[in-house]
């Protein structure tokens, strides 16, 4: 299953580079360093994606899919009548999917769920259904 966890490393903070890219970085987007701060148990991914981004993409997927559900006229058998609201364990496995589909490259979305021995790649089936995330990815 695709989940953030934070796990204890060994971590030493070297100021190089790296660092006084991110720093100019976040200096031209006119944000404060304060604001993006991580504490050393923090996720790499924290980085980039806060818990303010998870909730915001939760309030306007569900408001988004409320709009779109109340205007359309569905057919009897749509995927769209089965959208239950999300939530942000729900979002944050939905952008770990994403993620992972980056680096494990597929021609088709179905074929992350495939249970084909050839195609398979189990931690999908295991994370989420591939309606709900095709649902997700709708909204």
């Amino acid at each position: 299953m695709i989940s953030w966890q934070r796990q204890q490393v060994g971590l030493q903070l070297t100021v190089g580079f790296e660092l006084i890219q991110i720093m100019c970085r976040l200096q031209s987007l006119h944000l404060p360093l304060s604001a993006v701060l991580l504490s050393v148990d923090s996720l790499p991914v924290e980085f980039f994606i806060t818990d303010d981004i998870i909730v915001l993409l939760v309030t306007e997927t569900n408001r988004y899919a409320q709009q779109f559900l109340a205007g359309a006229a569905l057919k009897p058998n749509s995927r769209a009548r089965r959208w239950t609201s999300t939530d942000a364990t729900e979002m944050q496995k939905f952008l770990g999917m994403l993620l992972t589909m980056e680096i494990v490259k597929k021609p088709h979305i179905e074929d992350y769920w495939s249970t084909d021995p050839l195609l398979a790649t189990p931690v999908f089936n295991q994370t989420m259904s591939c309606d709900g995330f095709e649902l997700l990815l709708k909204f």
